[in-house]
């Protein structure tokens, strides 16, 4: 989605970098449009004893809830309304907790036959290994649910059949802080907009986001030597011979730096096809945030 009016002039704030410990309204739609599509409606049956449904009905209310199960109306649209309990009204963990279990049962009942007997929440949770279950047969709703938490940039990813984290806090807190305490308006500026184009859904620009984040350390040190002709080298190696700048910390930044104008010349010709994904923009979005931070301390001694 792009960003607002509102957002692009500083009224609104723009998206947090990735979302943790949090879902955001998009990320349930787009889950549940999935869970309608893919696993509702395809084993809908009116006779719902006899629905591929009924199965993973009995797994949720047994193991997962552990709720009575002859207290419990079994019918498709009660099950419905239950699952979509599950996705739009849950706290994250929750949330996620139960995309592991359509994950955990898509490996037993769908694509197991033979293991139709064990549940979905022990398969995938139990302390013993269940020799019917293996990680691969998770893959397909592993790989879309992955594709829609790139997309909405959630933290998280479904790894092996689990929820993982892979964007921590201290990350998101270091591209806030470039951005939010940056006292360089340039610098800042280029962090936001970096942030804007990842964050763009329907236009997906990668290298110009990472345009933006080197620039932002480009903008930083002219600033702070005052000399707003000097090359991103020099000026670190002026960072180096005058406020201590380690050697190696220079030459890696500058060897990023250099990745940035080849390759897939993310810095020059950027009409051009590139293989830049939104890995690469996270990162050095993360990586350039933090050495601006670091900057920042490091001219203050």
């Amino acid at each position: 989605m792009k960003p607002s009016f509102s957002q692009r002039i500083g009224i609104e704030t723009i998206e947090k970098p990735f979302l943790y410990q949090e879902v955001s309204n998009r990320l349930r739609i787009h889950v549940w449009n999935f869970i309608e599509k893919e696993l509702i409606t395809p084993h809908f049956n009116p006779d719902f004893e006899c629905s591929r449904l009924c199965g993973l009905f009995e797994d949720y209310i047994v193991d997962y809830k552990v709720l009575r199960l002859d207290e419990t109306p079994r019918d498709f649209n009660h099950v419905k309304g239950l699952f979509e309990i599950e996705i739009f009204k849950s706290e994250w963990n929750k949330f996620f907790y139960f995309i592991e279990f359509l994950c955990a049962y898509e490996a037993v009942r769908f694509f197991q036959p033979k293991a139709s007997e064990e549940s979905a929440v022990r398969a995938l949770f139990a302390d013993e290994e269940i020799e019917t279950v293996t990680i691969s047969n998770c893959e397909v709703f592993s790989k879309s649910f992955n594709k829609i938490l790139e997309k909405e940039n959630s933290a998280y990813r479904i790894i092996g059949g689990l929820v993982q984290e892979i964007t921590d806090q201290n990350e998101i807190s270091e591209i806030e802080t470039a951005i939010n305490d940056n006292p360089i308006q340039h610098s800042k500026d280029h962090l936001k907009q970096a942030l804007k184009i990842m964050s763009d859904r329907d236009n997906l620009d990668f290298r110009n986001s990472i345009k933006e984040s080197v620039s932002a350390v480009e903008s930083l040190v002219k600033f702070l030597l005052d000399d707003k002709n000097i090359s991103l080298s020099n000026a670190l190696a002026t960072f180096e011979k005058t406020r201590g700048l380690h050697s190696c910390y220079k030459e890696g930044f500058i060897k990023l730096y250099n990745w940035t104008s080849d390759g897939d010349g993310i810095r020059h010709a950027l009409t051009d096809k590139s293989n830049v994904t939104l890995a690469d923009a996270r990162f050095m979005l993360i990586i350039c945030s933090a050495f601006v931070n670091y900057l920042i301390d490091l001219n203050k001694n």
